[in-house]
């Protein structure tokens, strides 16, 4: 069963006291999470804001992607602090066991853009291929954490997680968009093409003369001759 965290959402609704850390196995802890002792553990997914691509995917050799959570927005910062809140609480359980460990976290940021390190699990049929990722595609992931791993050598731990499923829409082409496009006219606030809109004739003007200025223009007369 699978313990879903929705970052969909601006209020995220997790606790890290039900998470369950298992004993080491080949430098790996795995991460579980039960909401109290009478309910099933379950595998942690984590359910992604939408984003947006902006660098080719698929091109990793190591079966590990570098995806950029773009664009910023409410959604997609919460979503960052979500991490790294989730792996500080991490090192602090690794803290009080491991001298002078440190985090090799999972967010970066380059650019002024901030990335997740995700994995690409082969067992996996993903829905979609990578490579078929257009750029300025709208993407959801749906990320699963696995668990921590541990490197003796350096004295460093992170979290690993996996790509689960991932959703994609086209984008909008611009070039094919037609430069005659109609402009749309505002009419009591009502948004109509131009079109839609019927230009009614005018009624002629009727000009009335006032009897000073016909007796004026007789006067102005020349006589008609006899001829």
């Amino acid at each position: 069963m699978n313990y879903i965290i929705d970052c969909t959402k601006k209020d995220i609704n997790f606790d890290f006291e039900n998470i369950i850390i298992g004993r080491k196995i080949n430098s790996k802890f795995y991460l579980y999470y039960q909401e109290n002792e009478y309910k099933d553990i379950k595998d942690i997914h984590i359910k992604m804001p939408k984003i947006r691509n902006i660098y080719k995917l698929g091109q990793s050799k190591f079966n590990q992607e570098n995806v950029p959570i773009y664009p910023n927005y409410d959604l997609t910062n919460n979503f960052i602090n979500f991490i790294k809140d989730f792996e500080k609480n991490l090192l602090d359980c690794f803290i009080q066991k491991i001298q002078n460990v440190e985090l090799n976290s999972l967010i970066n940021k380059k650019n002024n853009i901030f990335s997740i390190k995700v994995n690409l699990d082969e067992s996996i049929n993903y829905n979609i291929n990578l490579n078929d990722i257009k750029f300025n595609n709208e993407m959801q992931m749906i990320l699963k954490i696995n668990y921590i791993w541990f490197k003796e050598t350096t004295n460093t731990l992170g979290l690993n997680i996996s790509l689960f499923q991932i959703f994609s829409t086209e984008n909008i082409n611009i070039s094919n968009i037609p430069k005659n496009i109609i402009k749309p006219i505002i009419e009591n606030n009502n948004i109509k093409n131009e079109t839609d809109i019927i230009v009614q004739e005018q009624p002629p003007i009727i000009v009335r003369p006032s009897l000073a200025d016909i007796s004026s223009a007789l006067k102005k007369l020349k006589p008609l001759s006899n001829n």
